[in-house]
């Protein structure tokens, strides 16, 4: 009676100390052994799904936040995102051999994942310092959805959108003269 107890019970585990802050408890079913004991916990269904990015399909959250680029066809039906993470946990000594092979960037979120093998490492002076990872969206679809993931993860990571063109539009502001005879020749147009 006691061992159907306890593989019914749920203990909880607090993510890894490289975790974020915010990042909510996941449940955790532990599974006894044939004496009765509790052996290693195997992870189940979480209570709240969270919006992660890693570059294994069960690896822990990755806490590096990357840049992201979107292209968008001209016909609006196709379009890439391009993940730069600068300073990846996976790019850490030893990652690969303590941890397996990358299988490419897994984006998790409530309605599911969104997963690219299109993965690669920049490296400079023969250490990596940079993953890549390239995300074809084929449909119209597959765009709305990443956008929903993304607008998931900047609310969860306390990020924000900045549009090429607002920037180009910043720039361009901060570049104007404001030299007298360049006002001069403003007011005489």
């Amino acid at each position: 009676a006691m061992s159907a107890l306890l593989a019914s019970t749920f203990v909880v585990l607090l993510l890894p100390s490289r975790a974020p802050a915010h990042s909510p408890l996941l449940p955790i079913r532990s599974q006894p052994q044939a004496r009765g004991r509790l052996r290693s916990a195997t992870p189940v269904a979480c209570v709240r799904t969270l919006t992660t990015m890693s570059f294994r399909k069960d690896d822990p959250p990755e806490i590096a936040v990357p840049t992201v680029s979107l292209t968008k066809s001209r016909d609006g039906t196709t379009g890439t995102a391009t993940f730069r993470f600068d300073s990846a946990s996976a790019l850490e000594l030893d990652n690969v051999w303590e941890n397996g092979l990358l299988t490419g960037l897994w984006l998790h979120d409530e309605e599911g994942v969104l997963h690219t093998a299109d993965l690669n490492v920049v490296f400079e002076r023969g250490r990596p310092v940079q993953m890549v990872a390239i995300l074809v969206l084929k449909s119209v679809e597959e765009w709305q959805r990443f956008l929903r993931f993304m607008e998931r993860y900047a609310a969860a990571n306390e990020l924000e959108f900045e549009s090429a063109a607002a920037t180009a539009a910043a720039a361009d502001a901060s570049a104007v003269s404001t030299s007298p005879s360049a006002a001069a020749e403003g007011v005489g147009s």
